[in-house]
């Protein structure tokens, strides 16, 4: 079995800036994933009324019997890593028929499979893909490696 590697800083950006060019939706979600630490069922499950934009925070309904949890989102100097101001764009130009954050084309919402196909797009994009990583790049264990200093 092969080790996970998390990205480098460096890594993460590219995919951010990716992602950022091509899809506000696709950036925010990235984004929000990473920086929570969540698995990609958590990421397409996230509902339009689990984020406060007044109180700046998210609410993630764990899977796997993990215990929720209400998290702030961080403002950050980069653009690319602020999920302040990327969620408030994404708000700004999302469709408002669907109660999902992240909607998919039809505006349903996005499965783990859909969200886990974005991430790989745009890691392969950037030169990042991991062809041989047996397990999923939406890990908790590895967004705790990545994220130990939230974005330092």
């Amino acid at each position: 079995m092969n080790k996970m590697e998390p990205l480098t800083s460096t890594e993460l950006l590219n995919v951010l800036r990716l992602a950022k060019l091509e899809s506000e939706r696709d950036h925010a979600m990235l984004l929000i994933c990473y920086g929570h630490a969540m698995r990609a069922s958590e990421c397409g499950s996230l509902l339009l009324s689990d984020v406060s934009v007044k109180d700046q925070t998210i609410r993630i309904k764990r899977a796997k019997g993990s215990l929720d949890t209400v998290e702030k989102l961080m403002p950050n100097s980069n653009r690319l890593l602020d999920e302040r101001k990327t969620l408030e764009n994404w708000l700004r130009l999302r469709p408002t028929d669907s109660p999902y954050l992240f909607t998919s084309r039809k505006h349903h919402q996005l499965t783990r499979v859909q969200v886990h196909r974005i991430y790989r797009y745009y890691a392969i994009k950037a030169g990042v893909f991991r062809k041989n990583s047996h397990r999923s790049e939406f890990s908790p264990t590895f967004h705790a490696a990545t994220f130990s200093s939230r974005y330092s």
